[in-house]
């Protein structure tokens, strides 16, 4: 099959109706590839978000669970410190019960070294 080469001379570069025509193609090429590429280019973004995304659920959920065993361990310290309130509140006035006098004057000493450590108001 022969193709007829038809020459245009422009300037000093002589190019073929063949060639324009394939320059045609060529540019419609260029544009499917780079329309391809914003294709890709779109597809690795969106990608990339999505993976961002899942890692950022899954750091969520961890905090989640790290936030809920603090609060859990925070409850149990309370209630530690609660309980043993209680006692040394009883062991107080168990103390206090069975030797008044101890009570008193060790109350009274107290009150003392405080009185000459805090600043007169």
């Amino acid at each position: 099959m022969a193709t007829e080469v038809k020459t245009t001379g422009i300037g000093n570069t002589s190019r073929s109706d063949y060639q324009k025509s394939s320059d045609r193609t060529g540019m419609s090429g260029v544009a499917d590839t780079d329309q391809h590429d914003r294709r890709d280019f779109g597809d690795k973004v969106s990608d990339k978000a999505d993976d961002f995304a899942h890692k950022a659920k899954e750091a969520g959920e961890t905090m989640k669970e790290k936030a809920s065993d603090v609060g859990h361990s925070m409850q149990d310290a309370g209630h530690n410190i609660a309980e043993k309130s209680k006692h040394g509140h009883q062991a107080i006035c168990s103390f206090t019960r069975d030797n008044p006098t101890a009570a008193v004057l060790m109350a009274f000493g107290i009150g003392a070294i405080l009185a000459r450590i805090l600043p007169k108001w």
